[in-house]
């Protein structure tokens, strides 16, 4: 898989529910995510992606902390972030418009409190967000 160019999705990011399923997917994590810094590690193109909202303990708001779990795993932050922007776009088929800022590009922006090369938890504290070039929240 590695050598003809598949890109690998990462969605282990859990949260709320009942403590019991909690701790049942949360037993799993460490290892999923071990086999991911592998990929990395390895060279594999590895993107953030979110199966959010499906159950008690993926809620809507699990995306960003992938950023999180990637620079955990040693992956440089920026590159952690391109995880889930630019080279996210591309299995997507939505590259060249989404994923960057460029002119030409759809104006899709999160705006965030830090810096991100420095510390990739700033992901999570959003003060604003830009669709279309609008501010949504």
């Amino acid at each position: 898989m590695l050598l003809s160019g598949t890109i690998f999705g990462l969605y282990v990011s859990v949260g709320g529910g009942p403590a019991r399923e909690h701790e049942a997917l949360a037993a799993c994590v460490e290892a999923i995510l071990d086999t991911y810094g592998a990929l990395h590690k390895l060279g594999a193109d590895v993107v953030i992606g979110s199966d959010a909202g499906i159950g008690p303990v993926k809620p809507h708001n699990l995306f960003a902390r992938g950023v999180v779990d990637l620079a955990r795993l040693g992956v440089v932050p920026l590159d952690a972030l391109k995880s889930m922007t630019s080279l996210a776009a591309r299995p997507c088929r939505t590259d060249g418009r989404k994923g960057r800022i460029a002119a030409s590009a759809d104006a899709d922006l999160l705006v965030v409190n830090g810096d991100l090369e420095r510390d990739p938890a700033a992901v999570l504290d959003v003060p604003a967000v830009f669709r279309s070039g609008i501010r949504v929240c």
